[in-house]
């Protein structure tokens, strides 16, 4: 399954983030840097649509 968000396809998965990247968040505007201590808790697990940034994107996405 895929999402589309204006001209960005991500796969969805129920396990990670779809904003995951290695060392950055690619929901974040300018592209920060995600700590090494969090990201496993909200960008590798199931409650990334806890994360701001994802929210954030996601809201973004919908209204803009």
């Amino acid at each position: 399954m895929k999402t589309e968000m204006k001209n960005l396809i991500l796969p969805v998965s129920d396990q990670v983030c779809p904003f995951n990247g290695i060392h950055i968040c690619t929901a974040s505007l300018a592209s920060m840097k995600i700590d090494s201590q969090k990201k496993p808790d909200v960008c590798n697990s199931e409650d990334y649509d806890n994360c701001p940034l994802f929210l954030s994107k996601v809201l973004r996405s919908r209204f803009g």
